[in-house]
């Protein structure tokens, strides 16, 4: 209080040193009731502003707990967010699970390598977001499809990106030169404003490509999860590679 014997001692005797910042900081927090005892410094204490303004510590404490409450808004909110990507992510991986699960199963039905590609195409077009999606095979796979172009290991447009992705073994994101594209996925290739290339190749031979296009520019690109891709490229091209020996065509252990 004012008229407690410390207050008076101090305020008549110059002589006592005042305390530094950390000492007073140390006080306040070792003695958590001082104010209680001392309420009148509430009101008498004033801070000054950045803008220049006197406000009472009172005032400051309100402003004080605002922006804490809006830090930990902020928090919320970015933690929401958070889940609610985790959720999707969840979402997404449980459909691709669903997605893999079915093409196994219609390829595993499959009989020959006509009806691998027509079954397997339109299962793809419904996951993933391309308008065009194509199996593109070298010869002599391709003489054993309809539904699958062929596709010329000789051409000089796509020697390149060839040797790089069936060196590497993953699929390319590109972006595609007009040419390459052109290449790639012949009238289609106006369409499209981005895409993906995956390499079909087994242990003993590299089949073609299995290749997505879509006229979204930003539905394939570099540094995107290609995974699904990956696998379902293992699975096309094995399958392919096994129906291909049973019609005679390979005896299952030239690399080509």
């Amino acid at each position: 209080m004012k008229d407690s014997l410390l207050y008076k001692t101090m305020k008549k005797d110059k002589t006592i040193p005042l305390m530094c910042e950390e000492q007073v900081t140390d006080f306040l927090l070792q003695n958590p009731s001082f104010f209680n005892h001392h309420p009148y410094l509430l009101t008498e204490l004033n801070l000054p502003q950045k803008n220049g303004k006197i406000i009472p510590i009172s005032q400051k404490q309100l402003m004080v707990l605002r922006e804490e409450n809006a830090v930990l808004q902020n928090q919320q909110a970015q933690l929401e967010q958070k889940i609610s990507t985790l959720i999707e992510i969840v979402k997404n991986n449980e459909a691709l699970s669903v997605c893999l699960h079915r093409l196994s199963l219609k390829l595993i039905a499959a009989s020959n390598v006509e009806t691998i590609i027509s079954e397997t195409l339109p299962l793809l077009k419904k996951q993933f977001p391309a308008n065009q999606i194509l199996i593109r095979l070298f010869a002599p796979f391709s003489d054993l499809s309809d539904t699958a172009l062929t596709l010329d290991k000789q051409d000089p447009v796509l020697e390149m990106l060839l040797t790089s992705m069936f060196n590497v073994g993953r699929p390319d994101c590109g972006p595609f030169g007009g040419a390459v594209k052109k290449a790639l996925f012949g009238n289609f290739a106006q369409r499209i404003s981005s895409a993906v290339a995956m390499p079909l190749y087994t242990e003993n031979h590299k089949l073609g490509l299995l290749l997505f296009g879509s006229p979204r520019v930003d539905a394939f690109a570099p540094g995107k999860s290609t995974m699904i891709l990956v696998k379902c490229g293992e699975l096309i091209a094995t399958t392919i590679e096994n129906r291909a020996i049973a019609e005679g065509i390979l005896n299952g252990s030239t690399c080509k």
